[in-house]
């Protein structure tokens, strides 16, 4: 029974997780969020394994059915501990589940060894996966803490393992295999979610009724009904045409459908591109953080992105798969106004006579009986309409407020919400209403094989004539337009209403995305400065030591300074002139190209010693001479000294010098 039980609750979680964003027009709280019922319902799966467990261990069955089964729960349990401890969601649940899951998968997982083990019989592999079952057993009791222990377990194992220890010892002397390399054991999977049988819905009941209303129009829509009725003359209008004409240019006509569909499209692009672009920025952030982590290694210690994007990115698919449902419905909203958009525009302008071909004399059906039958058989079609109008307004009315405090002082009485309870409460506050629906939906059957079969008389009474046929095509392509017109309107008009309801919940949650991003980036950056300042103020290794053929020489004593060297004196072609003070010799110059030449060093900025002039040398005299002055060369008493003839010292190479006049 408790198995039963567990697996009904798991099928009601899943149940809700898919129709719980299509019921409501904001964004979930937690306790309804899809990943909080995808978590509650792997658990309640694990617990009615666990259960089936303990049943298969009563039995008695065979030890190596018990260890697949018990491998399966413990299977089942892993996969809740890990949605558990997602970040967006572990601070939701009780502290201690985290506790007790871990407890529990840890404790099944060392009985699945356990029961294997005696399954494979003494020796070396039961050693090896009894070992194995004490290892899991103790980790067990570390995990469950406070909230579960297993202490039975682990004396029942511990004496089996010294037990078959000893035999090996004593006995079979095998060798005991590596665990990692033993065959994996094999999974029953017994527990599977049980859906419920009887969904209560307003929106499922809702949604019955509309679409048992639009079958039956379809089908009376192919059957010409009720417009054929009205035409028994073949050549005046039928009222009903004339009363759908006018409704639909009150409506708008299909110009109010041209721009619902114009606008579809622009809502859908728009909530499209906002989920386009959270995409992108999760992909880009992940991207980057794998790319930072193949650079760094070990030193980029930071959580893996796609484990916290995990929930971030199973809300992505949830509203993708939204959005993808909403573009196909679109679809065959587009499909069903270009079929019937010719009858459309018939009925939008008015002109429903000039469409309409006359079909001559023979077509009167005047006091036909089976068009009697008909008129009848179309007014209870019409008070089945009716009454789907009031049970779908009473379906969107109905107080559910009082179950919650029935359930309420149900629990505080009997500690539990029994089944029986539950279908007790749930038929007092539909139960009528749910027999009055499946009483009028029963009728629309039974009504419809009458019209049939009516309609098949009717329609043998009908002269088969050219203008008849045509006549009668038209008229049931402008009914059926009409119907289809009051669908497509409702469907736009809802869909507009759900792009518009479905923006601000794409754009909330492409800000949490956006949030995200910005705050792995600034831990990124972080963590990036704190890599680099590691790596940069890292110690270098020691240097290798030095070759000996590398070192550098000893330094050696410099040899004394060489004596300068005294340049050659230049020979004069005439004999020197009789000065009592030799003629200093020009600056030593050493021309390009020419050998170096001991010359005395010459510095341009030293000033220069005039030479002492020789005694009785005037120099100023052959500038200016009075008159009766003896020339320069008189000695004194009248006597001349010879001209002197003093040749300029020739250089070699000086008159060569690139920069230097010509002498």
């Amino acid at each position: 029974m408790g198995a039963k039980l567990f697996q009904q609750a798991a099928g009601i979680f899943d149940h809700l997780k898919t129709c719980v964003i299509g019921l409501i027009n904001q964004e979930p709280t937690p306790d309804i969020a899809p990943e909080t019922l995808g978590t509650l319902s792997v658990l309640m799966l694990a617990q009615a394994q666990e259960a089936f467990f303990r049943k298969t261990v009563r039995d008695t069955m065979r030890d190596a059915v018990v260890a697949k089964v018990a491998n399966q729960a413990q299977d089942f349990y892993a996969d809740a501990l890990r949605l558990i401890q997602v970040d967006s969601m572990k601070d939701y649940w009780p502290k201690g589940w985290v506790s007790l899951v871990a407890g529990k998968q840890a404790y099944l997982h060392a009985m699945a060894e356990f029961y294997q083990a005696k399954a494979a019989g003494a020796g070396g592999e039961q050693l090896s996966r009894l070992q194995k079952a004490q290892e899991l057993i103790q980790k067990a009791n570390q995990r469950g803490e406070k909230h579960i222990q297993f202490p039975e377990a682990l004396q029942r194992i511990t004496a089996e393992f010294t037990q078959a220890k000893k035999d090996n010892d004593l006995i079979y002397h095998e060798r005991v295999p590596d665990h990692r390399t033993l065959e994996a054991i094999g999974k029953a999977a017994l527990a599977k979610p049980i859906p419920p049988a009887k969904p209560m819905s307003t929106n499922i009941e809702i949604g019955r009724l509309r679409e048992a209303t639009q079958m039956l129009n379809g089908v009376l829509a192919s059957m010409n009904l009720p417009a054929a009725l009205e035409d028994t003359s073949g050549r005046a209008v039928p009222a009903s045409l004339i009363e759908k004409s006018q409704a639909m240019q009150q409506l708008g006509g299909i110009a109010a459908l041209d721009t619902l569909m114009r606008e579809l499209p622009e809502l859908l692009k728009r909530n499209k591109e906002i989920l386009d672009e959270t995409a992108r920025l999760m992909n880009d952030e992940e991207r980057s953080d794998k790319e930072l982590r193949q650079q760094f290694g070990e030193r980029w210690t930071r959580t893996p992105s796609e484990k916290l994007t995990e929930p971030l990115k199973a809300e992505a698919a949830k509203y993708s798969t939204i959005i993808e449902t909403a573009m196909n419905a679109d679809g065959v909203v587009k499909m069903k106004y270009n079929e019937h958009r010719q009858g459309i525009e018939i009925l939008s302008r008015g002109n429903v006579a000039e469409a309409l071909p006359n079909a001559g004399p023979d077509a009167q059906l005047q006091g036909n009986p089976a068009v009697g039958e008909l008129r009848g058989l179309m007014g209870q079609v019409e008070a089945i309409k009716a009454e789907r109008e009031v049970f779908e307004f009473e379906l969107q009315n109905i107080k559910s407020d009082s179950l919650a405090s029935d359930f309420l002082s149900v629990l505080a009485v009997d500690g539990v919400i029994g089944p029986e309870v539950l279908d007790s409460h749930l038929d007092k506050l539909y139960g009528a209403l749910q027999a009055q629906l499946r009483e009028n939906l029963g009728r629309q059957e039974r009504l419809l094989a009458q019209i049939q079969t009516t309609n098949t008389q009717f329609c043998m009474a009908k002269n088969s004539n050219d203008g008849a046929s045509k006549r009668e095509a038209i008229m049931k392509q402008l009914a059926a337009a009409f119907d289809a017109y009051n669908e497509l309107k409702e469907n736009l008009t809802e869909g507009t209403r759900f792009y518009n309801d479905l923006t601000p919940l794409l754009a909330k949650f492409q800000q949490k995305v956006s949030d995200f991003c910005f705050a792995r980036k600034t831990e990124k950056d972080d963590l990036m400065h704190e890599v680099q300042s590691r790596i940069a103020n890292q110690p270098s290794p020691p240097l290798p030591s030095q070759p000996s053929y590398q070192k550098p020489p000893a330094p050696s004593r410099p040899p004394p300074p060489a004596a300068p060297h005294q340049p050659p004196q230049q020979q004069y072609h005439q004999p020197p002139p009789q000065y009592h003070q030799q003629q200093q010799p020009p600056p030593s110059f050493t021309p390009q190209g020419a050998p170096s030449a001991p010359y005395p060093s010459y510095n341009p900025y030293q000033p220069m010693t005039p030479p002492t002039l020789p005694t009785g040398f005037n120099p100023y005299m052959s500038m200016y001479r009075p008159p009766g002055m003896p020339p320069n060369n008189a000695a004194p008493g009248g006597m001349q000294y010879p001209p002197q003839q003093l040749p300029y010292p020739s250089y070699p190479g000086y008159s060569n010098q690139p920069g230097y006049p010509p002498r």
